[in-house]
């Protein structure tokens, strides 16, 4: 166990750090490109500006680890432990990150294009200003995810993803309702705006008649 321990200095690309215990390491900057860390425990690790592209981290727990601005590009990362970790501009274009757990992360600037985000549980997470083009949605639980406006939810919904209502075989429907539902919602809140100023006209109207009276 190396637990809180700087060791950077000792590691390099492709390093083989399977099933290490690096919980609350301090890997600030390391070069592990290539890496195999298939389930290596990094909790509360501090990899900011960490270049950990094309590792290979297949059930990795990276709970509450700090990853900001590192480079995951291409890393293999399937069911890996990312719960409450700090991504902000994180680079993960082209990672494989199904069946991730991502609840309450904070993504918010990193780059998601290209990646594979099949199964994985976004709960709670924050998306703000997140590079998406291109992501696999299939099957990826949103509910309570923040940054996202209602029109990427409701791409992403048709992508397959879904917000824990109902099957998630039934995302695209729900997609497809919210969707149609939009121009009924466009219309009641145009009605609605119209009555308030014919209100506001009749009562504007029925106190100049009483003001009239009284004169």
């Amino acid at each position: 166990m190396l637990a809180g321990a700087r060791i950077a200095d000792s590691l390099g690309p492709g390093a083989d750090l399977r099933g290490m215990d690096l919980r609350g390491a301090d890997l600030q900057g390391v070069d592990l490109r290539g890496a195999i860390l298939h389930g290596c425990c990094l909790r509360g690790a501090n990899l900011d500006g960490a270049c950990l592209a094309q590792v290979l981290a297949l059930d990795v727990d990276l709970e509450g680890a700090s990853l900001v601005q590192v480079d995951l590009a291409g890393a293999q990362l399937g069911r890996a432990i990312l719960l409450e970790a700090d991504l902000a501009g994180a680079t993960l274009c082209d990672a494989n990150l199904r069946g991730c757990d991502l609840r309450s992360a904070t993504l918010d600037g990193a780059d998601l294009s290209r990646s594979d985000l099949s199964g994985a549980t976004l709960t709670g997470a924050s998306l703000l200003g997140a590079r998406l083009q291109g992501a696999t949605w299939s099957r990826t639980h949103l509910r309570s995810v923040l940054g996202l406006d209602e029109d990427q939810r409701a791409a992403l919904l048709a992508m397959g993803a879904w917000q824990g209502v109902g099957a998630p075989e039934l995302a695209p429907l729900a997609a497809l309702g919210l969707w149609l539902l939009r121009p009924p919602a466009r219309w009641v809140r145009g009605r609605t705006r119209t009555l308030e100023s014919r209100a506001r006209g009749w009562l504007s109207d029925q106190a100049e008649a009483r003001r009239r009276q009284v004169e």
